[in-house]
């Protein structure tokens, strides 16, 4: 990567502002910061929340996102993304709107959510819409500090017009009020199967979280990843 495109990226993730690093499936670009796997939840009333990473892979990939979730109208939530990929002499850009309805929530007594999520994304080099996507996250409280969450779904990609079905799943444990650790494998009917792995810091009063993961084929590529994230709520 260049000095110049460095300093775009880097910009913009501090900024949360709209343009880094594509490639990735809308699918995986809109779920929980940095894994793949969505949860059933959304953002709170009256919350912003700002999702950034970014990833680089041992093959000289890179890419990135930024994003902002709110809710406009009750239990339902809108999502604002750019991402960004580059790697081996290109780059591609592009831009997505999801919205996320909670179908159910996880309040007492029930122990499990699900929600439903759809999207589009648009190729900001081409100037074209790219693909579109729709998926539902389930999430299973097993223990006060163990979930579960699965997702299955749909993609659609242009302009050779090919259809995907998508899944994933997910385990979280909650080590401490702190500390966190993730694990995950999602896939297509196409292609190999993506593992990662991570670990994620949130502060007392909830307001950031920090997350360090490590992955493998997480674009259906052989490749070894590593990525960072930080998530802000307003």
């Amino acid at each position: 990567m260049g000095d110049r495109s460095f300093r775009c990226v880097m910009k913009t993730v501090i900024g949360t502002a709209f343009v880094i690093v594509t490639g990735l499936c809308p699918y995986a670009a809109m779920a929980r910061a940095p894994y793949y796997v969505d949860d059933a939840g959304i953002t709170d009333t009256g919350k912003i929340q700002s999702a950034n990473w970014l990833s680089h892979s041992n093959k000289g990939d890179n890419f990135g996102a930024a994003g902002v979730a709110f809710q406009i109208v009750s239990n339902f939530e809108t999502t604002l993304q750019t991402t960004r990929e580059l790697g081996n002499g290109d780059s591609e850009t592009s831009l997505t709107l999801q919205g996320k309805y909670l179908w159910r929530d996880a309040s007492a007594p029930s122990t499990w959510a699900n929600s439903v999520a759809a999207g589009t994304t648009y190729d900001v080099q081409g100037g074209a819409i790219s693909g579109a996507y729709a998926y539902i996250p389930v999430t299973f409280g097993i223990t006060p500090a163990i979930s579960m969450n699965g997702d299955m779904g749909w993609q659609y990609t242009r302009p050779d017009s090919r259809n995907f079905l998508m899944w994933g799943l997910n385990a979280s444990m909650r080590a401490t009020d702190a500390v966190s650790f993730t694990g995950e494998i999602f896939g297509k009917d196409t292609g190999r199967a993506g593992q990662q792995a991570g670990v994620s810091w949130q502060a007392p009063d909830q307001v950031i979280a920090i997350d360090l993961v490590y992955g493998h084929d997480i674009d259906g590529t052989d490749g070894n990843w590593v990525t960072t994230g930080i998530t802000l709520l307003f």
